[in-house]
């Protein structure tokens, strides 16, 4: 039934169909939504299902054939592909960004300069993960030295950690570049560039190895795509 559904909407965007996808929270919101309104208007009669989890669970609906459309944000020597699951990358780089009021103590005594990493154990971190694979990764990366890293505050949504950055003149935010970009354009906020930098990422896109992908996926995924063809490391710097 897929199959066919694959075969008639290849043949025309009037066919009536399903795409199911997966993603994280920061994706779903600042990537994901303004795509899905131009290819609702592309494909009318497709409806398009997203459903939010972390980045494990996203692999594993799409290993099983769960989902049609998985995109997760991974480090940049993730594992390769397999037969199960067929990857393509749609940036190799996403930058992650460390932020404050502008108010804060490390803004104000290094507005252009870099600021060490060990420094950041002075100041509460907030995240949006409390666990899974981000959450390890930053962890790793805060403690690379040995040093005892800063505490880390898990908020469980991107909106939260700015809120809690916003309202706590202390506050350390970590976050990927493209949920930033209006705060940091408004100056509410202000982008640390930490010395060594934050470990990169990239953003992959998933399909299932086991059926043919549907051609509305194919199309969001280019258009994905090309929303990051335009370098986002300068907001960092």
């Amino acid at each position: 039934i897929t199959e066919a559904h694959v075969a008639v909407a290849e043949a025309t965007t009037g066919s009536r169909a399903r795409v199911t996808i997966a993603t994280n929270e920061s994706l779903g919101t600042y990537v994901l939504g303004p795509q899905l309104d131009v290819a609702r208007r592309r494909w009318p009669n497709t409806t398009f299902e997203v459903t939010v989890m972390m980045c494990a669970a996203v692999r594993s609906g799409i290993e099983n054939g769960q989902y049609d459309l998985g995109m997760i944000l991974q480090p940049a020597d993730d594992e390769p592909s397999t037969k199960v699951v067929k990857r393509s990358i749609i940036s190799p780089d996403v930058p992650l960004v460390f932020f404050t009021q502008p108010t804060h103590a490390l803004a104000r005594a290094a507005p252009r300069a870099s600021v060490p990493r060990d420094l950041l154990g002075e100041y509460p971190l907030y995240i949006s993960d409390a666990a899974g694979d981000f959450h390890l990764l930053v962890r790793r990366y805060l403690q690379h030295d040995g040093l005892p890293g800063p505490l880390i505050r898990a908020t469980g949504s991107v909106e939260s950690v700015k809120r809690s950055v916003l309202r706590d003149l202390r506050a350390v935010g970590l976050l990927p570049a493209y949920a930033l970009t209006d705060e940091i354009r408004d100056r509410r906020i202000v982008a640390l560039r930490v010395q060594p930098g934050p470990p990169p990422m990239r953003l992959q896109a998933l399909t299932p190895g086991i059926r043919s992908e549907h051609p509305a996926a194919h199309q969001l995924i280019e258009s994905v795509a090309a929303t990051f063809t335009v370098p986002t490391r300068s907001i960092a710097g």
